[in-house]
């Protein structure tokens, strides 16, 4: 974050060998105005050239200097009466001129530079600071022609509604006065943008080897487009102590099995990945120990509100989300995808793709509970949510398909006809002929559409659908979705 903070220039900086030629354009020729701008406007590029070894970018000042180019050209056509009484109006106009090109140049810059051989933080500092210049550009282009806008309107105003002092004040001065204001305008937008920065969170940014290469600000997403179709992005995700780089092709746009990331972060949700360390024999109470730590450290720093916090998993995710649901209130909504729910019926089961054995599992595998149903029944029940349900307050949404050959498709069926029977709020996806998880786009956009509903009305308050307020018919499902 301090590299991000260090980063934040003064574009406007740039405008300082022009208002020094202008100010003293006022008090000596402008020959000697001219070579004194045009000096430290070279030195200046110099000396941000050698800091530019730092990531340190004044884009500004080259359209200072090709403005002061330009303008030796009138000093070229010896227009002594003309550059005496017009020098800063002539420099402002070239300086708009130069800016307006530069405008209509922008895409070509910017995918240039996108496009380039350089680092991916090197091109990805440059298009930043690019942006912010091209910001500043437009606005000293936009205020140095209503400038001239109102000089023009002013010269033909009748003579006796102006004056030399008036005239001079338009003609010398506020050109000045407008450049320091942009100046000062800019340094306090950044000092204001820092002090944002102070309090953001930061998200880890990965290059194509999988190494951590900078950081990006989750409020940064909020400007994505608001549709469940994203652009290629890289997620960093952190199990086991360990940092992975999540590719995420053209083909897993939309997501079977959780949720997406650009659009949650684009709708105002804060998206927390828990690092779960287990123990065998608890794998139930060790994600509770760590899960909860986390979320209280959020509350406790204001970044969540503490009655709208939600928690989603699926299979391996979905059993500890389920486990959650029953060791705490704190969730106001939860959605839980191809759980296990009851170790004992399931332990006794096969993996019906592979026809695996799924006591090894339990025993030795994922589940982690070190022994099989006859050393250890105590841990098979504490461990499974389904003999806790009666605690369960949290509105819960399941997705479990009938072609499940991973997770037993009737641990979906308990845990669906265990909360019914409990007057719980819950609710059960079920897409016919699917596995673990939607295959097919329409079902995977499906699913993303009721999540998000879901997670919609219980987190942000927004009406509740059709299809979960009423339901919707078996017979009318081809037909009616119930959105």
């Amino acid at each position: 974050m301090n590299k991000v903070k260090r980063n934040l220039d003064n574009q406007a900086i740039g405008l300082v060998p022009l208002l020094l030629f202008m100010f003293l354009d006022n008090y000596f020729s402008y020959l000697l105005s001219f070579i004194i701008g045009v000096t430290f406007c070279f030195v200046c590029i110099f000396l941000f050239q050698i800091l530019s070894k730092d990531k340190v970018y004044q884009f500004l000042l080259l359209p200072a200097a090709t403005t002061l180019v330009l303008y030796s050209i009138f000093l070229c056509l010896r227009l002594e009466p003309v550059l005496f009484i017009y020098s800063p109006l002539i420099t402002e106009v070239l300086l708009v001129v130069v800016l307006a090109f530069l405008g209509f140049a922008k895409r070509t810059i910017l995918r240039r530079i996108r496009t380039s051989q350089h680092p991916t933080y090197k091109r990805t500092l440059m298009r930043t600071t690019l942006n912010e210049f091209f910001f500043v550009a437009q606005l000293i282009q936009n205020l140095y022609t209503l400038h001239l806008f109102i000089i023009l309107v002013y010269s033909i105003l009748p003579e006796t509604m102006q004056s030399v002092r008036m005239e001079r004040f338009l003609y010398r001065e506020l050109g000045i006065v407008i450049g320091v204001f942009l100046i000062l305008y800019e340094q306090i937008r950044i000092s204001m943008m820092q002090g944002s920065l102070r309090k953001e969170m930061w998200l880890p940014v990965l290059n194509d080897g999988g190494k951590v290469i900078g950081c990006i600000a989750r409020s940064v997403s909020r400007s994505l487009p608001k549709k469940y179709y994203h652009p290629v992005v890289r997620v960093a995700v952190i199990y086991q102590g360990m940092l992975y780089l999540v590719n995420r092709g053209k083909k897993s746009f939309v997501s079977p099995d959780t949720i997406d990331y650009p659009f949650y972060l684009s709708h105002g949700f804060i998206i927390f990945n828990p690092d779960v360390r287990f123990t065998d024999g608890y794998p139930g109470e060790s994600c509770y120990n760590c899960v909860m730590p986390g979320i209280t450290s959020l509350i406790a720093k204001g970044y969540v509100n503490e009655k709208a916090i939600g928690a989603q998993g699926h299979s391996w995710g979905g059993y500890q989300v389920a486990y959650l649901a029953t060791r705490t209130r704190l969730f106001a909504a939860i959605e839980s995808g191809a759980p296990v729910v009851n170790m004992l019926s399931a332990y006794g089961g096969i993996r019906w793709g592979s026809g695996l054995n799924r006591s090894m599992q339990y025993e030795h595998g994922q589940s982690r509970i070190g022994g099989n149903i006859w050393e250890m029944p105590l841990q098979y029940i504490e461990n499974s949510p389904l003999f806790n349900m009666d605690k369960v307050t949290t509105p819960i949404l399941i997705m479990h398909n009938d072609a499940d050959g991973h997770v037993p498709w009737y641990q979906g069926i308990e845990y669906f006809i265990a909360l019914k029977r409990l007057q719980k709020p819950v609710w059960l996806l079920n897409y016919t002929g699917e596995p673990h998880w939607p295959m097919r786009l329409a079902n995977r956009i499906d699913f993303q559409k009721r999540m998000f509903q879901f997670f919609h009305h219980y987190l942000q308050n927004a009406p509740m659908p059709k299809w979960m307020n009423e339901g919707v018919p078996a017979v009318d499902q081809d037909f009616e979705l119930g959105y």
